[in-house]
This record gives C-alpha cells, sequence and structure tokens, in this order.
C-alpha cells in the first residue's frame, strides 16, 4: 500500500468513527489526507478546540476515535500500519493517566473501534476514495459527502471469523454503548454454520448398517455387545 493510499484509509477510519460518535465529538470540520505541519493528514473539529471533559461515554468516544485510523490501516492490510499511528497512541496514553481509566482501557478502545470499523467497512473504502480523489474534505459539501458513504445501504461490512468475533464480544462486554443488539449485528455478519451431516441408522431390514456410516464403524458392528 503507497504512502497517500495508506493515508487515506488512516484518515477515513478516524472520520467514520467521529461521525458515529458526532452526538459526543461534534461534527467534524475537515477531513484531510494532504501534508499538513506535522501531520501527514487530519480530521479536525468544528469546535476548534481539544475536547475537555470527565464524562466517561465522551472519553470512550474520542478514544475510540484516536485509534481508528491505526486500526482500518490493520484492517485493509496495511503491513506498515503501525508506522502512522505514533501521535494516535501518544494520544491514547496521555488520555489514561489524566482520566485514571481502568487497566481494560486499551483493549475495549481498539475493540470498540475495530467493531464500529467492521460494521461500516463500506464507508471507510467510500470515504478513502474520496480522499484519494479529493485530498481534502471540508464543510458543507466535503462532510456531506463522508455522512453519504455513511449512509449507504446495503453498508458492505468487513466479517471476523469466529475467533474474532469471540475477542470483539469478550472485549466489549462491560462497555455499556455496545449492548447486546450491537453484539447480534457482529454476529450476524458471520456466515452460517454448514449443516450437520446426516448419518442414517442401520437398515431395519437387512440389518446391514447404512453407506454414510464411517468403514471404522461398519468393521466394528456386530451382534455382541461386549
Amino acid at each position: 500500500m503507497d504512502e497517500f493510499t495508506a493515508t487515506s484509509v488512516h484518515e477515513a477510519g478516524h472520520a467514520v468513527v467521529w461521525i458515529l460518535e458526532e452526538e459526543h465529538l461534534g461534527p467534524p470540520a475537515m477531513i484531510s489526507a494532504l501534508p499538513d505541519g506535522d501531520f501527514r493528514g487530519l480530521v479536525a473539529s468544528a469546535r476548534g478546540a481539544a475536547w475537555e471533559t470527565k464524562e466517561p461515554r465522551v472519553v470512550r468516544a474520542i478514544a475510540r476515535m484516536r485509534v481508528a485510523g491505526g486500526v482500518a490501516r490493520a484492517l485493509a492490510g496495511d503491513k506498515d500500519w503501525h508506522l502512522g499511528i505514533r501521535g494516535d497512541t501518544r494520544a491514547l496514553a496521555a488520555m489514561e493517566v489524566v482520566h485514571d481509566l481502568g487497566e481494560r482501557y486499551r483493549e475495549e478502545t481498539i475493540a470498540g473501534a475495530e467493531f464500529m470499523l467492521r460494521t461500516h467497512w463500506g464507508a471507510v473504502e467510500g470515504i478513502a476514495g474520496l480522499l484519494t480523489r479529493l485530498g481534502v474534505l471540508t464543510e458543507p459539501h466535503g462532510i456531506a459527502l463522508a455522512r453519504a458513504e455513511l449512509a449507504r445501504r446495503p453498508m458492505r461490512q468487513l466479517a471476523p471469523d469466529f475467533e474474532g468475533l469471540a475477542r470483539l464480544v469478550a472485549a466489549l462486554q462491560g462497555v455499556p454503548e455496545f449492548s447486546e443488539s450491537f453484539k447480534e449485528e457482529l454476529r450476524a455478519m458471520l456466515p452460517p454454520a454448514p449443516p450437520a451431516k446426516v448419518v442414517r441408522p442401520p437398515d431395519a431390514r437387512s440389518g446391514r448398517p447404512s453407506r454414510s456410516q464411517p468403514r471404522g464403524f461398519r468393521r466394528a458392528s456386530g451382534g455382541a455387545i461386549g
């Protein structure tokens, strides 16, 4: 993955979680994949200042938005995803200190961001595509385009395997906003389990086992029970 594409995916990850959490974070003013000073790209707040809050729900939303860029790159298969998240992880560590968050904070934060991105993966791809073509999305029309990508139905999802599903459900079971309905939505992403193979009983008239039984069973079958 080239650097510009990686930046577009990274900022799209931030943007998707931000817009999903807009009730708590306020609207973004700009989503950019273009260099700006020390930043390769950025998502900027319309409020013009960093959030200052002690409200746990808002703190969790900010934390998930912070890590969403790196998580998006990892889900997109970027082998160098960890190289572009130093600032994000520093911000996460600072929040942990400032807000005296619990020992499950990082696990819940990363799992929450992953869940939100997996269930809205089509929006990540859509916004990343807009950034690849346009470079930057600003209010009002650019942000409206980003919201439109989030509103598309059906939304392409990125389903985890069964091991990933178990990991996400276990990590998020104590987070109030990820209620059972969210977990059911995640479970619904998985393909149905294949039907169990039916083994027919022996033919009652012949006393011979059916062909669907394994050979070892047929060899061991007999009239006596030891």
